[in-house]
């Protein structure tokens, strides 16, 4: 893909993700990523749907613009932080989801119940969550989508 064309519409998420100094992350330097992690993101920043790209081990956080709704007023803090950074209430869940993916699995969820802190108050949220690897260019599961 043509890097000015890279990240393109996505709305809020994707100006985030265009400007953002991936460097200092654990992600590294955009120009670096996989080919997977860059497809995933782009088609992740358009979709109407709640999506988060949950990359290595540690679950460094990339989201859309309907998944920063569940964020609430945690984003744009939770951009670019890793899930225990992002997370933390919820980083065990995360983590666990997280090995099982790079281990190759894919998970679906149903009805999951959660406590999310959200605005400054806990909220009890009932989610299905659907788990997938993406590849990194070893061909080996690098992420979580």
């Amino acid at each position: 893909m043509d890097p000015s064309r890279r990240f393109a519409g996505g709305g809020q998420c994707g100006a985030l993700c265009r400007d953002f100094d991936f460097a200092s992350t654990e992600l590294g330097d955009l120009a670096l990523w996989p080919a997977g992690l860059v497809a995933v993101v782009d088609t992740m920043l358009r979709s109407p749907t709640a999506m988060v790209v949950m990359w290595g081990p540690r679950g460094v956080l990339l989201y859309n613009d309907a998944y920063s709704q569940i964020a609430g007023g945690r984003h744009p803090g939770t951009f670019g932080k890793t899930v225990a950074d992002g997370w933390p209430e919820i980083a065990e869940f995360n983590l666990d989801v997280i090995r099982k993916v790079l281990s190759g699995e894919t998970i679906s969820l149903r009805e999951v119940a959660l406590v999310i802190p959200r605005h400054g108050v806990d909220e009890n949220a009932t989610l299905d969550l659907d788990y997938s690897p993406i590849l990194g260019a070893d061909g080996k599961p690098g992420g979580t989508f």
